[in-house]
């Protein structure tokens, strides 16, 4: 903490062990990410800032049980916050504006929603996002992809993203969409 900046690195911070604790920074600058949770477990990151790195702002790869809270995560080149074979982790009280591809992204691929997964699928699931914005990103605000199951995101605004405001292209009804605020999603019948 004490409200550091990590900046011009390749990562920012990087958590390759369980029950990390990072609070009260920012992780601004870098040239691929902010944070990279690697394979942890059970590690909290809360207030901080990861912004204006080259691909995302978090990058949640397997692990599980882990959580960003009070996180902001905008105009990184990809994602802001990015769970890729990730699982039973937790992102809440965020603010995810202005990123490249998504505000936030629940799959595999480094291009985004149906694009390719190098080293093979890696399956996100039983992950909570709730309670944030993903506001003016593009093409969208919150984007669930088809190797993912069994997420949940509720309570989050996403407005004014490119193409969709919130996109599942995993089987209708294997994730939970309910009380969030946007103005398009797709599929329509799918998101609530």
């Amino acid at each position: 903490g004490g409200n550091a900046t990590i900046s011009d690195f390749a990562v920012g911070v990087e958590d390759d062990a369980s029950y990390v604790r990072g609070d009260n920074f920012n992780a601004n600058g870098n040239t691929t990410g902010g944070v990279l949770v690697n394979g942890a477990q059970s590690s909290t990151f809360s207030n901080f800032q990861a912004s204006n790195n080259g691909s995302y702002g978090v990058h949640f790869m397997m692990g599980a049980n882990n959580v960003a809270e009070s996180a902001q995560a905008s105009g990184n080149g990809s994602y802001g916050i990015w769970l890729d074979g990730a699982k039973e982790n937790r992102i809440d009280n965020f603010d995810t504006e202005q990123n490249a591809i998504a505000g936030i992204y629940i799959g595999c691929a480094s291009n985004g929603p149906g694009g390719s997964c190098s080293g093979g699928v890696r399956i996100s699931s039983a992950n909570q996002v709730y309670d944030g914005f993903a506001d003016s990103n593009g093409p969208y605000g919150i984007a669930i992809d088809a190797s993912a199951t069994a997420n949940l995101v509720t309570s989050v605004e996403a407005m004014n993203n490119k193409s969709a405001d919130l996109l599942d292209l995993s089987k209708c009804g294997s994730s939970s969409w309910f009380g969030n605020a946007y103005a398009n999603a797709t599929p329509s019948g799918c998101i609530n």
